[in-house]
């Protein structure tokens, strides 16, 4: 979706997860993207 762009966003919540594991806990997502 955002290989090719010069920014993208995606959109980042516990329901895009399938719920919450662990809650009250911070979490962080990492992305890596490559163009060919």
């Amino acid at each position: 979706a955002c290989l090719g762009r010069r920014g993208c966003s995606i959109e980042v919540s516990t329901e895009s997860f399938g719920g919450d594991p662990c809650p009250r806990i911070p979490k962080s997502l990492m992305v890596e993207a490559a163009c060919n």
